[in-house]
């Protein structure tokens, strides 16, 4: 957790030293931008009910790779703004030899709207913030007896450093910080309020054509 607190720090000290004025970037003429990232270290945290009845989950760990992927469409609006689409997906299936054990499913899966405003940090490395919101889904089965859907209406954001490979390839590394609220619904179609908060760290690769 220090070691992710650090990074958000530095990362937040980098845009606010970087914000002034600065050289511009020529316009290569390239518009779209097509990026996949995942996170490596996260701390989520869902609290499930109310009262007597709540639920509170927390995961807290180094992921690397592990979690859903994330590949993000943008199109460049003069010389520092992006607007984009958002798709998120993964899922895991587990199955047992033993017939005592049921077969788990977890597929998860998003959809989103974002804004990019880039700024030029040196000649390779380049700063961005990203607000983003949109729609999570979640459904987890156990056998027969368990199949809960959760859908939560998620928002928040990106602060990040992008470091330019070649001209058109680039690797980010960004801190995000995600909220929201929703629903979980059972197998009998009972519904329980759902909030949601996201803290983590995001490694990823992107092309401008």
């Amino acid at each position: 957790m220090r070691v992710l607190s650090i990074l958000c720090g530095l990362l937040i000290n980098t845009t606010a030293l970087a914000a002034g004025p600065d050289s511009e970037d020529k316009d290569d003429g390239k518009k779209i931008r097509i990026k996949t990232s995942t996170p490596l270290y996260i701390m989520d945290k869902a609290t499930v009910g109310s009262g007597n009845s709540e639920l509170v989950v927390k995961q807290t760990g180094l992921t690397l790779f592990t979690r859903q992927a994330r590949v993000e469409f943008s199109y460049q609006l003069g010389k520092r703004f992006e607007l984009g689409l958002i798709a998120s997906f993964g899922g895991v299936t587990t199955s047992y030899e033993d017939d005592n054990w049921p077969e788990t499913v977890q597929d998860e899966s998003g959809l989103g709207l974002t804004a990019i405003y880039n700024y030029r940090i040196s000649k390779k490395l380049r700063g961005f913030l990203q607000p983003i919101a949109g729609l999570d889904y979640v459904n987890d089965k156990i056998g027969s007896n368990t199949d809960n859907v959760t859908q939560t209406l998620m928002y928040g954001g990106d602060v990040g450093v992008r470091y330019i490979v070649t001209q058109g390839v680039h690797l980010d590394l960004a801190a995000e910080y995600m909220m929201g609220s929703g629903t979980l619904t059972d197998i009998n179609e009972n519904e329980t309020d759902v909030s949601a908060s996201t803290i983590n760290l995001r490694g990823g690769m992107g092309v401008r054509f």
